[in-house]
């Protein structure tokens, strides 16, 4: 662990970036140990979710440089960034209601077999599905549709499928923001005992000791650390 805690994960150094009229970020830098949790906290406009936008790969940088598990990360998008092991919970809600469960948290990494893997395999799908949810102990079906779920619950499945992808850095842009106070407190019920879950997190492998965390709200984080 000791060994582990000498280099960052992440150094985002320099970081400027404008928009017409707007100066939003100027020379802001932020360095990440392995298996650490870090909150941002500022008012609103102070930047906090535009720095995460460009960690993610949404926005570009006017200035600045990131590097991530010692490699500079140039060019950034979202579909790069999921790759290189960075993955964001944003307070916007973004299903496909018509899709199952396990279909919004495969969505585009389908496993597939077959001839030439040209067909999805549902039943490695639903089945991965079930038991990542089962590890995190969510009382979901992989097979729901989202539609019919409530809103906490398309809440934990937005966590759960960035988790699912085995991120070393995992990023909760206030995930909690766009629900009720009641759906928080049963997002927080689902989630707890803290420890029991973040232990879970541990086993699944590259989630957990050597992953970091970053959010941008305290109050009504769903999973405590």
């Amino acid at each position: 662990m000791e060994e582990a805690l000498q280099t960052y994960i992440l150094e985002m150094r320099g970081i400027t970036k404008r928009f017409p009229g707007v100066l939003a970020l100027h020379d802001v830098s932020l360095s990440v140990r392995p298996s650490t949790v870090h909150v941002l906290i500022g008012e609103n406009g102070a930047g906090k979710s535009t720095l995460m936008n460009i960690l993610s790969g949404s926005y570009s940088i006017d200035e600045g440089e990131v590097y991530f598990k010692g490699r500079q990360l140039d060019h950034m998008d979202t579909k790069a960034t999921l790759q290189t092991g960075i993955s964001m919970i944003r307070q916007e809600l973004s299903p496909v209601p018509a899709m199952t469960v396990a279909e919004n948290i495969f969505l585009g990494r389908e496993p597939m077999h077959g001839p030439f893997q040209m067909f999805v395999d549902f039943d490695k799908m639903y089945a991965d599905t079930q038991k990542l949810l089962d590890g995190l102990g969510l009382k979901l079906s992989g097979r729901a549709v989202m539609s019919e779920l409530s809103i906490a619950s398309q809440q934990l499945i937005e966590i759960t499928k960035a988790i699912s992808r085995d991120a070393s850095l995992i990023i909760m842009d206030e995930p909690t923001s766009a629900i009720s106070d009641r759906e928080v407190i049963r997002i927080t019920i689902e989630c707890n005992p803290p420890e029991r879950h973040l232990q879970k997190f541990r086993v699944r492998g590259s989630v957990g000791r050597h992953s970091s965390y970053i959010g941008l709200k305290i109050k009504s984080m769903p999973i405590s650390f």
